[in-house]
């Protein structure tokens, strides 16, 4: 029974492990979901219009990395154009600006112009 054990306990680290490898999350934004700060993820608003180049090369990269995206992240997609209140409450004046925020939606920090979701995992805090 001794000898069960720790196999018992690798098969426990394959599920965390396996666990651990799934992908963060990239949807469409909802202020209910900055909650998912609170229980240790990091949140990233991304403030993309569908006219902009740059962010539309961005969107595609995204989708097509989704498991590449850490499963500490959530990146919340942000309609440039309909979300005027937002851009104001933190001073986004142009598309393609991210904003990575704390469960009540307070700025922990802001750039702009990652080109992809590598560069975009990068700058997180």
């Amino acid at each position: 029974n001794e000898m069960m054990m720790p196999e018992k306990e690798m098969m426990m680290d394959k599920k965390m492990d396996s666990m651990m490898m799934s992908a963060g999350t990239y949807e469409t934004y909802d202020a209910s979901k900055l909650a998912q700060a609170a229980s240790g993820k990091d949140v990233v608003l991304f403030f993309r219009a569908p006219w902009c180049p740059s962010c539309q090369k961005l969107h595609a990269d995204i989708e097509a990395e989704r498991s590449q995206i850490p499963n500490t992240l959530t990146i919340l997609d942000v309609d440039y154009d309909s979300n005027q209140e937002l851009r104001k409450k933190y001073g986004v004046t142009y598309q393609h600006t991210f904003v990575q925020v704390d469960a009540q939606g307070t700025m922990i920090k802001k750039w702009s112009g990652s080109p992809t979701l590598e560069a975009l995992v990068e700058q997180v805090q």
